[in-house]
């Protein structure tokens, strides 16, 4: 049983209570790359590995994936944001917060969700409080 906590988040919401569908998986590397690596695992063996979208396991080397991951966000049915304590203020090289940059490639997927008109699920790892 995972726990969802957040905006429009159902408590204890089990998986096996949800139809099979196809789901966007968002996270910042630096932050939940080890739960995510775990939570994908899961997914899978729930939802079936060709319905989860996550960047290590659905990038072909010299694909534009700028272009595959509009696609795929376009052709999933909910983004899933893995979001942990360093989520939100993750800095880039210039010292400015990576979701406010245009370069950030979280904020190009949650912008995708947000074109396509996608729910967006926050899982809030790690003790993380809603941003």
């Amino acid at each position: 049983m995972i726990q969802f906590r957040g905006i429009g988040a159902t408590d204890n919401l089990s998986f096996k209570s949800l139809c099979v569908m196809k789901l966007f998986f968002s996270y910042r590397h630096e932050d939940t790359e080890d739960l995510a690596g775990r939570l994908r695992d899961r997914l899978c063996i729930e939802f079936g590995a060709e319905n989860i979208f996550t960047d290590h396991n659905s990038i072909p080397a010299g694909v534009d994936w700028k272009s595959l991951l509009e696609k795929s966000v376009q052709e999933s049915d909910v983004v899933l944001a893995l979001m942990g304590q360093k989520w939100l203020n993750c800095v880039n090289k210039a010292g400015e917060r990576r979701l406010f940059a245009a370069d950030d490639i979280v904020r190009f997927e949650l912008e995708a969700a947000r074109r396509h008109e996608r729910h967006v699920i926050p899982l809030l790892a790690k003790d993380t409080k809603t941003p």
